[in-house]
Protein backbone atom coordinates (compact mmCIF):
# COMPACT_ATOMS: atom_id res chain seq x y z
CA UNK A 1 0.00 0.00 0.00
CA UNK A 2 2.57 2.11 0.74
CA UNK A 3 4.24 1.63 -2.46
CA UNK A 4 1.50 2.43 -4.24
CA UNK A 5 0.77 5.94 -2.24
CA UNK A 6 4.70 7.18 -3.40
CA UNK A 7 4.18 6.00 -6.85
CA UNK A 8 0.94 8.19 -6.71
CA UNK A 9 2.69 10.67 -5.19
CA UNK A 10 5.74 11.09 -8.06
CA UNK A 11 2.93 10.43 -10.86
CA UNK A 12 1.55 13.85 -9.26
CA UNK A 13 4.74 15.75 -8.91
CA UNK A 14 5.65 14.85 -12.22
CA UNK A 15 2.43 16.17 -13.68
CA UNK A 16 2.70 19.65 -11.61
CA UNK A 17 6.11 19.87 -13.15
CA UNK A 18 4.76 19.45 -16.59
CA UNK A 19 1.74 21.92 -16.13
CA UNK A 20 3.74 24.21 -14.39
CA UNK A 21 6.39 24.14 -17.34
CA UNK A 22 3.82 24.14 -20.12
CA UNK A 23 2.34 27.15 -18.05
CA UNK A 24 5.75 28.83 -18.21
CA UNK A 25 6.43 28.84 -21.88
CA UNK A 26 5.50 32.10 -24.35
CA UNK A 27 6.71 32.16 -27.49
CA UNK A 28 8.93 34.75 -28.23
CA UNK A 29 8.40 35.25 -32.16
CA UNK A 30 6.00 34.04 -34.68
CA UNK A 31 5.58 32.92 -38.56
CA UNK A 32 2.65 35.32 -39.01
CA UNK A 33 2.13 33.21 -42.50
CA UNK A 34 2.14 29.83 -41.47
CA UNK A 35 1.09 30.40 -37.64
CA UNK A 36 4.57 28.55 -36.53
CA UNK A 37 5.88 30.51 -32.88
CA UNK A 38 7.89 27.26 -31.39
CA UNK A 39 11.54 29.12 -32.33
CA UNK A 40 14.70 29.29 -29.68
CA UNK A 41 15.38 32.75 -31.48
CA UNK A 42 14.82 34.95 -34.42
CA UNK A 43 18.24 33.29 -36.55
CA UNK A 44 16.03 30.10 -36.51
CA UNK A 45 13.01 32.01 -37.27
CA UNK A 46 14.61 33.59 -40.27
CA UNK A 47 16.50 30.53 -41.62
CA UNK A 48 13.04 28.72 -42.15
CA UNK A 49 10.98 31.34 -43.17
CA UNK A 50 10.36 31.65 -47.00
CA UNK A 51 10.26 34.44 -49.16
CA UNK A 52 7.37 36.10 -48.64
CA UNK A 53 6.77 34.99 -45.28
CA UNK A 54 6.15 37.85 -41.94
CA UNK A 55 8.12 36.80 -38.95
CA UNK A 56 7.01 38.63 -35.96
CA UNK A 57 8.83 39.52 -32.16
CA UNK A 58 6.43 39.22 -30.01
CA UNK A 59 8.78 39.96 -27.07
CA UNK A 60 11.92 42.22 -27.15
CA UNK A 61 14.88 40.15 -27.82
CA UNK A 62 18.88 40.32 -27.18
CA UNK A 63 21.94 38.97 -28.75
CA UNK A 64 25.38 39.47 -29.70
CA UNK A 65 25.30 37.72 -33.12
CA UNK A 66 24.28 39.29 -36.15
CA UNK A 67 20.70 39.36 -37.99
CA UNK A 68 21.09 38.16 -41.33
CA UNK A 69 18.28 38.24 -43.75
CA UNK A 70 18.81 35.83 -46.96
CA UNK A 71 15.41 36.25 -48.91
CA UNK A 72 12.63 38.78 -49.16
CA UNK A 73 10.79 38.51 -46.02
CA UNK A 74 9.00 41.04 -43.60
CA UNK A 75 10.34 41.12 -40.42
CA UNK A 76 7.80 42.85 -38.17
CA UNK A 77 9.06 44.25 -35.08
CA UNK A 78 5.82 44.65 -33.46
CA UNK A 79 7.23 47.85 -31.28
CA UNK A 80 9.49 45.88 -29.87
CA UNK A 81 13.31 45.96 -29.23
CA UNK A 82 16.14 44.47 -30.94
CA UNK A 83 18.96 44.77 -28.31
CA UNK A 84 22.59 44.30 -30.43
CA UNK A 85 25.68 43.61 -28.01
CA UNK A 86 28.11 42.81 -30.95
CA UNK A 87 30.26 45.56 -32.20
CA UNK A 88 30.05 44.44 -35.98
CA UNK A 89 26.30 44.87 -37.60
CA UNK A 90 22.96 44.37 -35.78
CA UNK A 91 21.08 43.54 -38.98
CA UNK A 92 22.99 42.22 -42.25
CA UNK A 93 21.60 41.95 -45.44
CA UNK A 94 24.20 40.69 -48.02
CA UNK A 95 24.60 40.36 -51.67
CA UNK A 96 21.63 38.30 -53.55
CA UNK A 97 19.80 38.56 -50.09
CA UNK A 98 16.28 40.08 -51.64
CA UNK A 99 16.78 38.64 -55.46
CA UNK A 100 15.59 35.36 -54.71
CA UNK A 101 11.89 35.64 -56.49
CA UNK A 102 11.55 35.59 -60.23
CA UNK A 103 11.37 39.37 -59.92
CA UNK A 104 13.42 40.50 -56.74
CA UNK A 105 11.63 40.01 -53.53
CA UNK A 106 11.11 43.42 -51.25
CA UNK A 107 12.91 42.86 -47.85
CA UNK A 108 10.66 44.48 -45.26
CA UNK A 109 11.64 45.56 -41.55
CA UNK A 110 8.75 47.61 -39.85
CA UNK A 111 7.83 48.61 -36.21
CA UNK A 112 11.31 47.54 -34.73
CA UNK A 113 13.54 49.92 -32.52
CA UNK A 114 17.63 48.55 -33.11
CA UNK A 115 19.57 49.25 -29.79
CA UNK A 116 23.09 49.10 -30.08
CA UNK A 117 24.44 48.98 -26.55
CA UNK A 118 28.28 48.18 -27.09
CA UNK A 119 30.86 50.76 -26.56
CA UNK A 120 31.51 50.82 -30.44
CA UNK A 121 29.39 49.08 -33.10
CA UNK A 122 30.26 49.33 -37.14
CA UNK A 123 26.72 49.69 -38.67
CA UNK A 124 23.04 49.11 -37.63
CA UNK A 125 21.28 47.97 -40.50
CA UNK A 126 23.68 47.34 -43.26
CA UNK A 127 21.87 46.51 -46.68
CA UNK A 128 24.42 45.07 -49.36
CA UNK A 129 22.33 43.92 -51.93
CA UNK A 130 20.89 45.02 -55.05
CA UNK A 131 16.74 45.20 -54.99
CA UNK A 132 14.24 46.60 -52.82
CA UNK A 133 14.37 47.29 -49.22
CA UNK A 134 11.57 48.96 -46.99
CA UNK A 135 12.41 50.38 -43.87
CA UNK A 136 9.00 51.38 -41.82
CA UNK A 137 8.49 52.71 -38.76
CA UNK A 138 12.68 51.92 -37.69
CA UNK A 139 14.57 53.09 -35.01
CA UNK A 140 18.74 52.62 -35.46
CA UNK A 141 20.43 54.10 -31.68
CA UNK A 142 23.64 53.65 -30.01
CA UNK A 143 26.09 55.17 -28.18
CA UNK A 144 28.83 54.44 -30.94
CA UNK A 145 27.42 53.73 -34.28
CA UNK A 146 29.32 54.78 -37.07
CA UNK A 147 26.48 53.92 -39.49
CA UNK A 148 23.02 53.72 -38.80
CA UNK A 149 22.21 52.96 -42.13
CA UNK A 150 25.47 51.59 -44.76
CA UNK A 151 24.82 50.58 -48.13
CA UNK A 152 28.19 49.38 -49.25
CA UNK A 153 29.57 48.91 -52.49
CA UNK A 154 27.30 45.98 -53.48
CA UNK A 155 24.27 48.28 -53.60
CA UNK A 156 24.23 49.26 -56.67
CA UNK A 157 20.90 49.58 -58.61
CA UNK A 158 18.63 49.22 -55.24
CA UNK A 159 15.58 51.05 -54.80
CA UNK A 160 14.96 52.23 -50.40
CA UNK A 161 12.22 53.04 -49.32
CA UNK A 162 12.36 54.68 -45.56
CA UNK A 163 9.10 55.99 -44.02
CA UNK A 164 8.99 57.67 -40.55
CA UNK A 165 11.83 56.22 -38.04
CA UNK A 166 14.81 58.10 -36.40
CA UNK A 167 18.67 57.00 -37.37
CA UNK A 168 21.54 57.91 -35.47
CA UNK A 169 24.95 57.21 -35.61
CA UNK A 170 28.53 58.74 -37.03
CA UNK A 171 26.46 59.07 -40.49
CA UNK A 172 22.86 57.77 -40.35
CA UNK A 173 22.54 57.08 -43.67
CA UNK A 174 26.03 56.06 -45.93
CA UNK A 175 26.11 55.00 -49.47
CA UNK A 176 28.61 53.69 -51.16
CA UNK A 177 26.27 51.86 -54.04
CA UNK A 178 25.76 53.71 -57.56
CA UNK A 179 22.51 54.03 -59.77
CA UNK A 180 20.19 53.51 -56.54
CA UNK A 181 17.44 55.70 -55.36
CA UNK A 182 16.59 56.08 -51.74
CA UNK A 183 13.56 57.98 -50.40
CA UNK A 184 13.51 58.99 -47.00
CA UNK A 185 10.08 60.84 -46.07
CA UNK A 186 9.06 62.52 -42.50
CA UNK A 187 12.50 60.78 -41.25
CA UNK A 188 14.94 62.01 -38.56
CA UNK A 189 18.36 61.07 -39.29
CA UNK A 190 21.23 62.51 -36.69
CA UNK A 191 24.74 62.85 -36.60
CA UNK A 192 26.48 62.55 -32.76
CA UNK A 193 30.22 63.85 -33.21
CA UNK A 194 32.11 63.17 -30.01
CA UNK A 195 35.10 62.72 -32.34
CA UNK A 196 38.08 65.47 -32.03
CA UNK A 197 39.94 63.66 -34.73
CA UNK A 198 37.50 64.01 -37.74
CA UNK A 199 33.97 65.36 -38.77
CA UNK A 200 30.99 63.53 -40.29
CA UNK A 201 28.52 63.90 -42.90
CA UNK A 202 24.86 63.19 -41.16
CA UNK A 203 23.43 61.69 -45.03
CA UNK A 204 26.47 61.25 -47.30
CA UNK A 205 26.94 59.88 -50.95
CA UNK A 206 30.58 58.53 -50.64
CA UNK A 207 33.54 57.51 -52.78
CA UNK A 208 37.00 56.62 -51.64
CA UNK A 209 38.52 56.51 -55.59
CA UNK A 210 37.24 53.08 -56.18
CA UNK A 211 34.08 52.41 -54.81
CA UNK A 212 31.68 55.06 -55.43
CA UNK A 213 28.32 56.21 -55.02
CA UNK A 214 27.83 57.78 -58.43
CA UNK A 215 24.86 58.63 -60.34
CA UNK A 216 22.87 57.81 -57.03
CA UNK A 217 20.12 60.27 -55.86
CA UNK A 218 18.88 60.57 -52.16
CA UNK A 219 15.41 62.21 -51.98
CA UNK A 220 14.49 63.73 -49.19
CA UNK A 221 10.64 64.37 -48.55
CA UNK A 222 7.84 65.69 -46.27
CA UNK A 223 9.11 66.48 -42.98
CA UNK A 224 12.42 64.76 -42.97
CA UNK A 225 15.51 66.56 -41.08
CA UNK A 226 18.71 65.92 -40.82
CA UNK A 227 21.04 67.19 -37.69
CA UNK A 228 24.15 67.29 -36.50
CA UNK A 229 24.75 66.87 -32.19
CA UNK A 230 27.89 65.62 -30.58
CA UNK A 231 30.31 68.05 -28.91
CA UNK A 232 32.05 68.19 -32.10
CA UNK A 233 29.21 69.16 -33.71
CA UNK A 234 30.75 72.14 -35.68
CA UNK A 235 32.98 69.67 -37.38
CA UNK A 236 30.54 68.09 -39.01
CA UNK A 237 28.23 68.75 -41.59
CA UNK A 238 24.09 67.63 -42.04
CA UNK A 239 25.36 66.31 -46.43
CA UNK A 240 28.36 65.41 -48.33
CA UNK A 241 28.18 64.40 -52.03
CA UNK A 242 31.32 63.12 -52.77
CA UNK A 243 30.51 61.71 -55.83
CA UNK A 244 30.90 63.17 -59.27
CA UNK A 245 27.47 62.82 -60.40
CA UNK A 246 25.06 61.82 -57.65
CA UNK A 247 22.51 64.39 -56.24
CA UNK A 248 20.81 64.61 -52.73
CA UNK A 249 17.71 66.46 -53.20
CA UNK A 250 15.72 68.41 -50.52
CA UNK A 251 12.00 68.63 -51.21
CA UNK A 252 11.19 69.33 -47.77
CA UNK A 253 10.50 72.40 -46.21
CA UNK A 254 12.91 72.39 -43.80
CA UNK A 255 16.84 74.02 -44.16
CA UNK A 256 19.35 70.90 -44.69
CA UNK A 257 22.81 72.46 -46.38
CA UNK A 258 23.58 70.23 -49.31
CA UNK A 259 27.31 70.08 -49.03
CA UNK A 260 29.29 68.96 -52.62
CA UNK A 261 32.73 68.15 -51.62
CA UNK A 262 35.37 68.47 -54.31
CA UNK A 263 37.94 65.92 -52.87
CA UNK A 264 38.68 63.09 -50.24
CA UNK A 265 41.41 62.33 -47.57
CA UNK A 266 42.14 58.66 -47.39
CA UNK A 267 43.95 58.03 -44.03
CA UNK A 268 46.32 54.93 -43.37
CA UNK A 269 45.14 52.09 -42.55
CA UNK A 270 41.63 52.30 -43.64
CA UNK A 271 39.38 52.39 -46.49
CA UNK A 272 37.55 55.18 -45.01
CA UNK A 273 37.71 58.63 -46.47
CA UNK A 274 36.88 62.30 -45.71
CA UNK A 275 35.08 64.61 -48.03
CA UNK A 276 35.81 68.22 -48.19
CA UNK A 277 34.28 71.22 -49.72
CA UNK A 278 37.21 72.77 -50.97
CA UNK A 279 40.66 71.32 -52.23
CA UNK A 280 42.35 73.84 -49.87
CA UNK A 281 40.58 72.17 -46.98
CA UNK A 282 41.70 68.81 -48.27
CA UNK A 283 45.39 69.78 -48.46
CA UNK A 284 45.10 71.22 -44.96
CA UNK A 285 43.76 68.05 -43.78
CA UNK A 286 46.15 65.76 -44.99
CA UNK A 287 49.20 67.37 -43.85
CA UNK A 288 47.39 67.85 -40.30
CA UNK A 289 46.57 63.96 -40.28
CA UNK A 290 49.40 62.80 -42.05
CA UNK A 291 47.20 60.87 -44.26
CA UNK A 292 47.78 58.49 -47.53
CA UNK A 293 45.77 60.40 -50.03
CA UNK A 294 43.87 63.05 -51.50
CA UNK A 295 41.66 61.87 -54.23
CA UNK A 296 39.80 64.50 -56.36
CA UNK A 297 36.25 64.03 -57.12
CA UNK A 298 34.78 66.51 -59.79
CA UNK A 299 36.68 69.08 -62.16
CA UNK A 300 37.20 72.08 -59.80
CA UNK A 301 39.00 76.10 -60.13
CA UNK A 302 40.97 76.33 -57.02
CA UNK A 303 43.98 78.17 -56.01
CA UNK A 304 45.95 76.07 -53.48
CA UNK A 305 48.88 76.67 -51.44
CA UNK A 306 50.81 73.78 -50.48
CA UNK A 307 53.24 73.71 -47.81
CA UNK A 308 54.64 70.04 -47.24
CA UNK A 309 54.71 67.40 -49.53
CA UNK A 310 51.17 65.72 -50.24
CA UNK A 311 49.85 62.63 -52.80
CA UNK A 312 46.91 63.77 -55.34
CA UNK A 313 45.00 61.24 -56.77
CA UNK A 314 43.63 63.24 -59.82
CA UNK A 315 41.12 60.87 -60.90
CA UNK A 316 40.68 61.85 -64.53
CA UNK A 317 39.73 65.30 -63.12
CA UNK A 318 41.69 68.77 -63.05
CA UNK A 319 41.99 71.89 -61.42
CA UNK A 320 41.60 74.37 -63.48
CA UNK A 321 43.10 76.60 -60.99
CA UNK A 322 46.83 76.94 -59.36
CA UNK A 323 48.72 74.96 -56.76
CA UNK A 324 51.28 76.91 -55.24
CA UNK A 325 54.12 75.61 -53.58
CA UNK A 326 55.21 77.59 -50.55
CA UNK A 327 57.86 75.82 -48.77
CA UNK A 328 60.86 74.23 -50.30
CA UNK A 329 60.01 70.75 -48.67
CA UNK A 330 56.36 71.27 -50.91
CA UNK A 331 55.81 68.86 -53.67
CA UNK A 332 52.85 66.84 -55.33
CA UNK A 333 53.00 63.53 -56.11
CA UNK A 334 50.70 62.98 -58.51
CA UNK A 335 48.44 59.69 -59.71
CA UNK A 336 45.73 58.94 -62.10
CA UNK A 337 43.28 56.03 -61.88
CA UNK A 338 42.72 56.61 -65.25
CA UNK A 339 46.53 55.48 -67.18
CA UNK A 340 45.46 56.46 -70.28
CA UNK A 341 46.08 59.86 -69.74
CA UNK A 342 49.26 61.51 -67.92
CA UNK A 343 48.54 62.56 -64.50
CA UNK A 344 50.31 65.45 -64.62
CA UNK A 345 47.80 66.65 -67.46
CA UNK A 346 45.39 69.13 -66.13
CA UNK A 347 47.36 70.54 -63.67
CA UNK A 348 49.02 73.80 -63.23
CA UNK A 349 51.62 74.04 -60.08
CA UNK A 350 53.77 76.92 -59.26
CA UNK A 351 56.61 78.07 -57.22
CA UNK A 352 55.81 81.01 -54.58
CA UNK A 353 59.13 80.16 -52.82
CA UNK A 354 62.10 82.96 -54.06
CA UNK A 355 65.12 81.28 -55.92
CA UNK A 356 63.03 77.72 -55.64
CA UNK A 357 61.43 76.85 -59.52
CA UNK A 358 58.62 74.12 -60.10
CA UNK A 359 59.50 71.40 -62.48
CA UNK A 360 58.18 67.72 -62.87
CA UNK A 361 60.07 64.64 -62.10
CA UNK A 362 58.61 61.29 -64.25
CA UNK A 363 60.63 59.06 -62.31
CA UNK A 364 59.03 60.33 -59.43
CA UNK A 365 56.04 61.62 -61.03
CA UNK A 366 56.10 64.80 -58.84
CA UNK A 367 56.18 68.51 -58.88
CA UNK A 368 59.13 69.37 -56.96
CA UNK A 369 61.41 72.31 -56.36
CA UNK A 370 64.45 73.30 -57.50
CA UNK A 371 66.75 75.99 -57.55
CA UNK A 372 66.07 78.61 -60.60
CA UNK A 373 66.19 82.17 -61.57
CA UNK A 374 63.39 84.72 -60.56
CA UNK A 375 61.19 87.03 -62.27
CA UNK A 376 59.94 89.92 -60.82
CA UNK A 377 57.33 92.48 -62.29
CA UNK A 378 57.11 96.42 -62.52
CA UNK A 379 54.13 98.31 -62.96
CA UNK A 380 56.24 100.69 -65.29
CA UNK A 381 54.40 103.80 -63.39
CA UNK A 382 54.62 105.38 -59.85
CA UNK A 383 50.74 105.81 -59.87
CA UNK A 384 50.48 101.90 -59.92
CA UNK A 385 49.78 100.39 -56.20
CA UNK A 386 48.51 96.87 -57.69
CA UNK A 387 51.30 94.21 -57.44
CA UNK A 388 52.47 90.75 -59.26
CA UNK A 389 53.91 88.45 -57.92
CA UNK A 390 57.34 87.12 -58.91
CA UNK A 391 58.10 83.74 -60.68
CA UNK A 392 60.91 80.93 -60.03
CA UNK A 393 61.80 79.11 -63.47
CA UNK A 394 64.36 76.70 -63.75
CA UNK A 395 67.88 77.37 -65.60
CA UNK A 396 67.63 77.60 -69.69
CA UNK A 397 64.01 76.88 -69.30
CA UNK A 398 61.16 78.38 -71.59
CA UNK A 399 59.48 80.77 -70.49
CA UNK A 400 55.50 82.63 -71.48
CA UNK A 401 55.49 86.37 -71.01
CA UNK A 402 52.44 86.76 -68.89
CA UNK A 403 49.37 88.83 -69.31
CA UNK A 404 49.33 91.89 -67.86
CA UNK A 405 48.07 92.26 -63.88
CA UNK A 406 48.91 95.36 -62.91
CA UNK A 407 45.77 98.02 -62.60
CA UNK A 408 46.53 100.21 -65.78
CA UNK A 409 47.23 103.73 -64.96
CA UNK A 410 44.16 106.32 -65.96
CA UNK A 411 43.67 106.48 -69.50
CA UNK A 412 46.26 104.32 -70.23
CA UNK A 413 46.36 100.75 -71.61
CA UNK A 414 49.10 97.77 -71.22
CA UNK A 415 51.14 97.44 -74.79
CA UNK A 416 54.03 94.94 -73.74
CA UNK A 417 56.69 94.06 -71.50
CA UNK A 418 60.85 94.83 -72.04
CA UNK A 419 63.46 93.48 -69.88
CA UNK A 420 64.93 95.73 -67.11
CA UNK A 421 68.30 97.19 -69.17
CA UNK A 422 67.09 96.17 -72.52
CA UNK A 423 64.58 98.67 -73.39
CA UNK A 424 65.03 98.68 -76.78
CA UNK A 425 62.83 94.87 -77.12
CA UNK A 426 59.57 94.84 -77.20
CA UNK A 427 57.86 91.72 -75.42
CA UNK A 428 54.13 91.06 -76.27
CA UNK A 429 52.46 89.12 -73.63
CA UNK A 430 52.59 85.43 -74.41
CA UNK A 431 55.99 85.37 -76.01
CA UNK A 432 58.32 83.16 -74.83
CA UNK A 433 61.66 83.60 -73.42
CA UNK A 434 64.49 82.02 -72.30
CA UNK A 435 65.69 82.69 -68.56
CA UNK A 436 69.35 82.35 -67.77
CA UNK A 437 69.45 85.23 -64.79
CA UNK A 438 67.23 86.78 -62.80
CA UNK A 439 65.34 89.35 -64.65
CA UNK A 440 62.66 92.32 -63.76
CA UNK A 441 60.09 92.52 -66.61
CA UNK A 442 58.61 96.37 -66.80
CA UNK A 443 55.07 96.84 -68.01
CA UNK A 444 55.07 99.75 -70.92
CA UNK A 445 51.68 101.65 -71.46
CA UNK A 446 50.26 103.21 -73.88
CA UNK A 447 47.30 106.22 -74.49
CA UNK A 448 43.59 104.73 -74.38
CA UNK A 449 42.85 105.72 -78.13
CA UNK A 450 40.07 108.12 -77.97
CA UNK A 451 37.05 109.21 -80.58
CA UNK A 452 34.80 112.26 -80.77
CA UNK A 453 30.78 111.92 -81.36
CA UNK A 454 29.40 114.94 -81.79
CA UNK A 455 25.75 115.09 -81.84
CA UNK A 456 24.16 118.06 -84.46
CA UNK A 457 21.05 118.59 -82.90
CA UNK A 458 19.29 120.63 -86.28
CA UNK A 459 17.46 123.66 -84.49
CA UNK A 460 16.61 121.13 -81.25
CA UNK A 461 17.85 122.01 -78.13
CA UNK A 462 19.92 119.51 -75.73
CA UNK A 463 17.68 118.13 -73.00
CA UNK A 464 20.74 118.80 -70.46
CA UNK A 465 19.86 123.09 -71.43
CA UNK A 466 24.22 122.31 -72.25
CA UNK A 467 26.16 122.09 -75.09
CA UNK A 468 28.10 119.52 -73.48
CA UNK A 469 25.26 117.53 -73.66
CA UNK A 470 26.21 117.22 -77.44
CA UNK A 471 29.57 115.85 -77.46
CA UNK A 472 30.45 112.28 -76.11
CA UNK A 473 34.24 111.39 -75.92
CA UNK A 474 34.50 107.08 -76.63
CA UNK A 475 37.00 104.73 -76.75
CA UNK A 476 37.70 104.45 -80.37
CA UNK A 477 36.82 100.70 -81.94
CA UNK A 478 34.25 100.41 -79.01
CA UNK A 479 30.33 100.35 -79.61
CA UNK A 480 27.77 103.11 -78.52
CA UNK A 481 24.03 102.74 -78.32
CA UNK A 482 22.48 105.74 -79.35
CA UNK A 483 20.27 107.99 -77.16
CA UNK A 484 16.35 108.00 -76.83
CA UNK A 485 14.29 110.08 -79.14
CA UNK A 486 14.69 112.93 -76.33
CA UNK A 487 17.57 113.28 -75.78
CA UNK A 488 17.59 116.75 -77.75
CA UNK A 489 14.04 118.39 -77.49
CA UNK A 490 12.47 119.06 -81.14
CA UNK A 491 11.94 122.53 -82.58
CA UNK A 492 8.32 123.59 -82.27
CA UNK A 493 6.03 121.79 -84.78
CA UNK A 494 8.71 118.72 -84.79
CA UNK A 495 8.78 115.45 -83.75
CA UNK A 496 11.86 112.65 -83.50
CA UNK A 497 12.47 110.69 -87.36
CA UNK A 498 15.81 109.37 -87.31
CA UNK A 499 19.98 109.51 -86.62
CA UNK A 500 21.92 110.12 -89.23
CA UNK A 501 25.54 108.77 -90.01
CA UNK A 502 27.71 109.16 -92.92
CA UNK A 503 24.64 109.29 -94.54
CA UNK A 504 22.84 105.95 -93.12
CA UNK A 505 19.76 106.90 -91.09
CA UNK A 506 19.34 104.84 -87.38
CA UNK A 507 16.82 104.40 -84.80
CA UNK A 508 16.90 105.74 -81.32
CA UNK A 509 18.98 102.81 -78.95
CA UNK A 510 20.62 100.92 -81.96
CA UNK A 511 23.73 99.96 -81.73
CA UNK A 512 26.77 101.12 -83.60
CA UNK A 513 30.47 100.99 -83.99
CA UNK A 514 32.58 103.67 -83.25
CA UNK A 515 35.86 103.67 -85.70
CA UNK A 516 36.67 107.44 -84.97
CA UNK A 517 35.30 110.69 -84.66
CA UNK A 518 32.26 111.25 -86.24
CA UNK A 519 28.97 113.08 -86.58
CA UNK A 520 25.21 112.58 -85.35
CA UNK A 521 22.53 114.74 -86.97
CA UNK A 522 19.00 114.65 -85.91
CA UNK A 523 16.77 114.19 -88.58
CA UNK A 524 13.13 115.91 -87.48
CA UNK A 525 9.34 115.81 -89.47
CA UNK A 526 7.09 117.56 -88.92
CA UNK A 527 4.02 116.75 -86.87
CA UNK A 528 0.74 115.66 -88.88
CA UNK A 529 -1.82 118.12 -88.82
CA UNK A 530 -5.17 116.78 -86.89
CA UNK A 531 -7.56 116.11 -89.70
CA UNK A 532 -10.22 118.78 -90.83
CA UNK A 533 -13.51 116.88 -90.32
CA UNK A 534 -16.45 118.36 -92.79
CA UNK A 535 -20.28 118.16 -91.76
CA UNK A 536 -22.56 115.94 -93.40
CA UNK A 537 -25.56 117.84 -95.86
CA UNK A 538 -28.89 118.07 -93.65
CA UNK A 539 -30.98 115.42 -95.54
CA UNK A 540 -34.64 116.91 -96.85
CA UNK A 541 -37.76 116.13 -94.54
CA UNK A 542 -39.34 112.90 -95.98
CA UNK A 543 -42.89 113.50 -97.50
CA UNK A 544 -45.72 111.98 -95.03
CA UNK A 545 -46.99 108.79 -95.77
CA UNK A 546 -50.80 108.59 -96.79
CA UNK A 547 -51.60 105.09 -96.78
CA UNK A 548 -51.91 105.04 -100.39
CA UNK A 549 -48.50 103.30 -102.05
CA UNK A 550 -49.22 104.03 -105.94
CA UNK A 551 -46.07 105.29 -107.68
CA UNK A 552 -46.31 109.37 -107.14
CA UNK A 553 -45.04 109.94 -110.66
CA UNK A 554 -47.14 107.91 -112.23
CA UNK A 555 -50.24 110.14 -111.09
CA UNK A 556 -48.58 113.00 -112.21
CA UNK A 557 -47.93 111.72 -115.69
CA UNK A 558 -51.77 111.24 -115.71
CA UNK A 559 -52.50 114.47 -114.21
CA UNK A 560 -50.79 116.38 -116.99
CA UNK A 561 -52.52 113.91 -119.70
CA UNK A 562 -56.03 114.85 -117.89
CA UNK A 563 -55.22 118.49 -118.15
CA UNK A 564 -54.38 118.24 -122.48
CA UNK A 565 -57.63 116.46 -123.04
CA UNK A 566 -59.50 118.79 -121.07
CA UNK A 567 -58.13 121.70 -122.94
CA UNK A 568 -58.85 119.80 -126.09
CA UNK A 569 -61.97 119.54 -125.59
CA UNK A 570 -62.79 122.79 -124.68
CA UNK A 571 -61.27 123.76 -128.22
CA UNK A 572 -63.60 121.21 -130.09
CA UNK A 573 -66.74 122.74 -128.57
CA UNK A 574 -65.65 126.50 -129.28
CA UNK A 575 -65.50 125.30 -132.96
CA UNK A 576 -68.85 123.68 -133.37
CA UNK A 577 -70.26 126.67 -132.00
Amino acid sequence: MKKILAALLIACMVLSVSAVALAAYEPIITNESTGDDDYKNLEEALAEAKAGHTIKLLKDIKTSSTITITKGITLDGNGHTLKYTGSDRAIDMPPGADDAGADGDVITIKNLNVKCSASSCQRGINYNASGKLTLDNVTVKGDNITYAINMPGSADNCVVTINGGSYTGCIALNVWGEKSTITATNTEFTTVDNNSVEGYCTVMLNNNGEISANNTKIFLEGNTTVTVEGSHREDSSPSGNDTAEGKIINNTSNKIDINVNVAAVKFYGTDNSYGLTTLQGAVDTFIEHNASEINLLRDVEEDVEVPKSIVLNVNGFKNKGTIYLTDEDAAVIVTNKDDTVPAKDGLNVKSKVIGLAVVYQDDDGAYVLVPGYTITFDAGDDTVTSTMDPETVPENSKYTLPANGFTAPAGKQFSHWIIEGEEDVILPAGDEITVNEDITLVAIWKDIPTAKITFDPNGGTPNGGTSMDLIWIIIKGSNIQLPEEDYITAPAGMKFSAYLINGEKYKALDIVPVPGDMTVKVLWEDIAAAPVVTPAPTAAPAAPKTGDNTNIALWMALMAISAVALVGLRKKSKASK
